[in-house]
């Protein structure tokens, strides 16, 4: 008898607790629907803006204005946040394939070429496959030559160079450095006003849910160099 009673009181203590929980898991689910719709909502106008800003940029009387190269650089921003942030709703649910993984890395370094013209790209390409996310990979490469681009040297001739060695890639660059390299995966950690302390955090996020190790070695005026090793 003492057995049965204690197995309706576990019963009851579980139909208690799930009724009681309910509430906070449907506003969970809402907030998340919520978040997916509005990051979904606000690519629209941010694609219409950066289209218009190129159409200005052609026009000679807005061509070296640098309130407009200001706002441009903005929305650039905005545009790296939001992307940042569409994949990282998937980072519990991602849909590992057979990548290609120079392919990616050939397409992401060609948008960059265009956007920084005096930068250097070596590429040294293999034949390489990956068991990744192909979104959550482009999006992890976009991140890294984008700040490996932003945060060249202005004393030098800047490179950015991109190899591997085994199953280890590299991204290499001979730009300002970071400060404290231990740090730099850490949520809002930023060595620069230019920067929202995002990225690299997600980065690392996308590579652990990928069960891809990254690593970051970096001397400050001298270079970093970013390692990701695949599995």
């Amino acid at each position: 008898s003492q057995i049965l009673l204690l197995g309706i009181f576990a019963s009851i203590s579980y139909f208690l607790s799930k009724m009681a929980l309910r509430p906070m898991h449907e506003a969970v689910v809402r907030l998340d629907n919520f978040s997916k719709d509005l990051i979904h909502d606000i690519n629209t106008p941010i694609t219409s803006i950066l289209l218009n800003m190129k159409l200005l940029k052609k026009d000679k009387n807005f061509a070296s204005n640098k309130y407009l190269d200001r706002i441009s650089q903005n929305v650039k921003d905005i545009h790296s946040l939001n992307s940042n942030l569409t994949i990282l709703l998937k980072e519990n649910s991602l849909n590992m394939q057979n990548v290609d993984i120079f392919k990616v890395i050939n397409d992401t370094v060609e948008l960059y070429k265009k956007e920084y013209p005096k930068i250097s790209f070596e590429i040294l390409e293999v034949e390489y496959f990956a068991n990744v996310n192909e979104d959550a990979f482009r999006q992890i490469i976009s991140n890294l030559i984008s700040n490996a681009s932003k945060y060249s040297s202005r004393d030098k001739e800047a490179f950015v160079k991109i190899y591997m060695n085994k199953d280890i890639l590299y991204i290499e660059d001979n730009g300002i450095g970071i400060k404290n390299p231990s740090s730099v995966f850490l949520r809002d950690y930023k060595e620069h006003e230019s920067g929202h302390g995002i990225g690299l955090d997600i980065t690392k996020r996308l590579c652990d849910a990928m069960n891809i190790k990254i690593d970051v070695t970096s001397k400050e005026n001298e270079g970093s160099c970013f390692k990701i090793t695949f599995n």
